[in-house]
């Protein structure tokens, strides 16, 4: 095992903890922090895919990719949709200019589930593009663009249910 292949692995390990601890945990609603991490992996995803130069997408990559970028898509939307919002009980530290939320929120344990199947979904594509010799489907930035997609959906619900949500807590 190189270097490379142990720093991807601890890095993706820590990406799955961060999500699953952020699942269960109630947050503060920060409207401006909703696409940081989505963006943060899409970048980072895409630049370790440029990094592998020269790779050729096969019609098996492509198909493979496909289904997965649907999977991790719909189940973003389902755990933005599962979200459940409260008033916020404690104000987090907050930077100078940052507006005060007044909405936390989580997914609890059935967000928790989603994030399995996207996972679930992540190995059995890795293992059929094993076997169909589709290795692009393989790669790590593959699996940060995939994550940037689950996390890219959920924040495109949460956002469009917040209006709704502050509503119902100013009651």
């Amino acid at each position: 095992m190189t270097f490379t292949t142990v720093a991807d692995l601890v890095l993706g390990l820590a990406v799955v903890v961060l999500i699953c601890v952020r699942q269960l945990r109630w947050t503060a609603v920060r409207p401006s922090r909703l696409w940081r991490l989505p963006l943060v992996l899409a970048v980072v995803g895409a630049l370790s895919l440029l990094q592998t130069g020269g790779r050729t997408f096969t019609g098996a990559d492509v198909a493979l990719l496909l289904v997965e970028a649907a999977v991790a898509v719909v189940t973003g939307a389902g755990m933005g949709a599962i979200t459940v919002f409260r008033p916020i009980r404690s104000v987090p530290s907050l930077r100078d200019g940052e507006a005060v939320p007044t909405l936390e929120c989580r997914t609890g344990w059935l967000g928790l589930a989603l994030w399995a199947v996207l996972v679930a979904v992540r190995i059995g594509i890795a293992l059929l593009g094993h076997q169909l010799g589709a290795a692009a489907a393989e790669s790590t930035g593959v699996i940060l663009l995939v994550i940037a997609l689950n996390r890219a959906g959920r924040a495109a619900v949460v956002q469009a249910r917040l209006g709704a949500a502050a509503a119902v807590a100013a009651r």
